[in-house]
C-alpha cells in the first residue's frame, strides 16, 4: 500500500477489530451470551469449543456454516495482522484455522451420513495437524505435536495419511518465505567459498586429481541397506549415483546413509535420500567444480563423458589443488 511501516500495523489492527467485533456482536444476538467471548483471544478457545462442542452451538447444518465461517473470518484476520507486520504468530492461528475446518468437515460427515457414531472432534484434530504440517512443511513435527495436544495417539494412522497428503499437495506452499525447498539448498551443508584461491589452481586441470569409480550406480528403488553395504567398502568414493529409467537422477551422500538406523535401512529407498542430479564436463576447470560442490550440497560430483562416469571429484579433492598450488616451487 505504500504506507509508512509504523502505520500499517494500525491499518491492520483496526480492520482485524471491525471483523471480530461484529463477529462478536452477531454471535451475542443469534446464540445468546455464553457465546459472546468465542472469537476473542489467541483462539484457541475457539479451538476447543470446536473439538468437545458447547451447549449453545446450533444444530445440523447452521453449526457446519458457523465453523466454515468462523474458519474464513479467522483467516482473514490473520491476514490483518501477520500480513500488517503486527505482532502476530502464525502458529496458533494455523492449528485454530485446521481445527475449524476438521470440526465442520466432521459435523458435515455426520449430518449427511447420519451417523451418530461420528466424533467430529477426532476430524478437528486431525485437521489442525493437517494445516500446520502441510504449511510448515513439518509434518512429523505436527503429527507428534497434535498427538501429545489431545493426550493419545489413536488418531495416529488418519492424521499420518491427511497430513502426508498435505505435505505433497503443498510443497510449493509454505507458511514460511524463508523456508529452503530440500536439504541440498540449505547453507548449513553448502561448501565455503573459497573466493580468490581459485585463482591460484588456473592452468590445472582437475582430471589429475580425479578419483577412479568405486561404486556402480544404483537405481531409484534400491534399498539403503545396500548402500550401507558398498559405503562400509568404498575407500575414496563418498557419494553414489542414482539412475533412473531415463537416466541420471541423483546422488546420494554415503555418510548420510551410515546415519541411518539399522531398522529403517531395509525399507528405505534411494529416492528418500539423494539430492537432485549434477555433473561436471571433464573438461571443468576448478572453479566449476567449486561451484556445484556449494550448490548441490554433496561432498563429491561426478564427472561425465558421453553420458558416463569417468570418475569423481570433490571438496577433499579441490583442498588437495590448493594445498599443491600453494607449495614454493623448488629451487
Amino acid at each position: 500500500m505504500g504506507l509508512p511501516g509504523w502505520l500499517r500495523p494500525a491499518i491492520g489492527g483496526v480492520l482485524m477489530g471491525c471483523v471480530g467485533t461484529a463477529l462478536a456482536l452477531w454471535m451475542l444476538h443469534e446464540h445468546g451470551p455464553l457465546s459472546g467471548g468465542f472469537v476473542f483471544g489467541g483462539g484457541y478457545g475457539v479451538l476447543q469449543v470446536a473439538i468437545t462442542g458447547a451447549d449453545w452451538l446450533p444444530a445440523g447444518a447452521s453449526l457446519v456454516g458457523l465453523l466454515a465461517a468462523v474458519a474464513v473470518l479467522k483467516m482473514l484476520a490473520s491476514a490483518l495482522t501477520i500480513g500488517s507486520g503486527a505482532a502476530a504468530g502464525d502458529f496458533a492461528p494455523s492449528l485454530v484455522i485446521g481445527g475449524l475446518i476438521g470440526s465442520a468437515f466432521g459435523h458435515g460427515a455426520r449430518l449427511l451420513l447420519a451417523d451418530p457414531s461420528i466424533q467430529p472432534g477426532a476430524f478437528a484434530l486431525v485437521g489442525m495437524g493437517t494445516v500446520y504440517g502441510g504449511l510448515a512443511h513439518a509434518p512429523l513435527s505436527a503429527l507428534v505435536l497434535v498427538a501429545e495436544l489431545a493426550g493419545s495417539y489413536d488418531l495416529l494412522l488418519p492424521m499420518m495419511l491427511a497430513i502426508g497428503i498435505a505435505y505433497v499437495a503443498l510443497r510449493k506452499h509454505s507458511l514460511y518465505p524463508a523456508q529452503v525447498p530440500n536439504r541440498a539448498a540449505s547453507p548449513m551443508y553448502r561448501q565455503p567459498s573459497l573466493g580468490g584461491d581459485l585463482l591460484a589452481l588456473q592452468g590445472r586441470r582437475v582430471a589429475d586429481l580425479l578419483l577412479t569409480p568405486e561404486i556402480d550406480p544404483v537405481g531409484a528403488h534400491a534399498p539403503l541397506s545396500l548402500l550401507a553395504e558398498v559405503a562400509r567398502s568404498a575407500h575414496r568414493q563418498r557419494v553414489v549415483l542414482v539412475r533412473g529409467p531415463a537416466g541420471p537422477r541423483g546422488l546420494v551422500e554415503l555418510d548420510i546413509v551410515l546415519q541411518v538406523p539399522a531398522s529403517e535401512l531395509a525399507w528405505l529407498r534411494a529416492t528418500d535420500a539423494m539430492v537432485p542430479f549434477a555433473a561436471l564436463d571433464v573438461d571443468a576447470t576448478w572453479g566449476k567444480v567449486a561451484s556445484v560442490l556449494e550448490r548441490c550440497g554433496v561432498s563429491q560430483v561426478p564427472m561425465m563423458a558421453e553420458g558416463e562416469v569417468v570418475g569423481w571429484v570433490g571438496d577433499h579433492e579441490l583442498r588437495l589443488a590448493l594445498l599443491e598450488s600453494s607449495r614454493p616451487a623448488p629451487d
